[in-house]
């Protein structure tokens, strides 16, 4: 009897391995439609990425009460408000590493190829001041330039009709970019993560910016930033 029950529960674990691996490998087992099949999955960021160590950020600020082209407060996640007035702004800008942060695509049938580069990073901070009022806003941007690899996409998951298989389209899991403001000892201060992001296609090339405001309280306590790029999309090949 027990040999029996260790029989089934075998059985049981080797279904379970199965349907693991059949869905890794982009199949489902209750149909083979091949465009509900992905080729590989994404890896997470496996470095150390951030601002440059040991590196003292480019400062500047205002010498006079300014006003900044409308844009500019949008980019920088800054309240509407703050362009009813002049303004004090000042911001420190690090260099980043590794440059350029590499993401890569681990492919079921074996081998791996780079998915796409962020390129030519920057980390800034901005703190606006009000000379008004005093009201104090401030914000953090990280930019970069996207550049697809050319050999790997997003996974695109399209409708195929089948009553058995009830999957909205679109593209999963999507890959969000979290940053974590840190102080001159490393401890984490506050983090901000972005919206889900995908390749959508093999000559993806354009500006990759995260701008989120943050507390006034917290900017001069702040001496660098840490990011990571968390959840595996599925990919395919160009």
């Amino acid at each position: 009897m027990k040999n029996f029950e260790f029989g089934r529960e075998f059985q049981q674990l080797e279904s379970r391995i199965e349907s693991l691996e059949a869905h890794l490998n982009g199949h489902n087992g209750h149909n083979g439609h091949e465009r509900y099949r992905h080729a590989g999955v994404s890896e997470k960021t496996d470095v150390a990425a951030g601002v440059l160590t040991n590196s003292k950020p480019q400062f500047w600020r205002a010498e006079q009460p300014m006003q900044l082209p409308p844009l500019f407060y949008r980019v920088l996640g800054m309240p509407e408000r703050s362009m009813q007035f002049d303004i004090m702004p000042e911001s420190k800008t690090w260099m980043c590493q590794p440059e350029p942060l590499v993401l890569t695509v681990n492919w079921f049938a074996g081998g791996s190829d780079v998915f796409y580069q962020l390129q030519d990073q920057t980390f800034s901070i901005m703190r606006i001041t009000d000379p008004n009022t005093g009201h104090i806003d401030c914000s953090a941007t990280y930019a970069a330039r996207l550049v697809a690899s050319g050999k790997a996409k997003s996974h695109y998951f399209a409708p195929t009709g089948d009553p058995n298989y009830q999957q909205d389209p679109g593209y999963y899991t999507l890959s969000q970019f979290k940053i974590t403001l840190r102080n001159a000892q490393g401890a984490p201060l506050t983090s901000y993560t972005s919206r889900g992001y995908y390749i959508n296609s093999c000559q993806d090339n354009y500006d990759f910016i995260q701008s989120w405001p943050f507390s006034a309280g917290i900017y001069d306590l702040i001496n660098g930033a840490t990011w990571e790029i968390i959840g595996a999309q599925t990919v395919d090949h160009c």
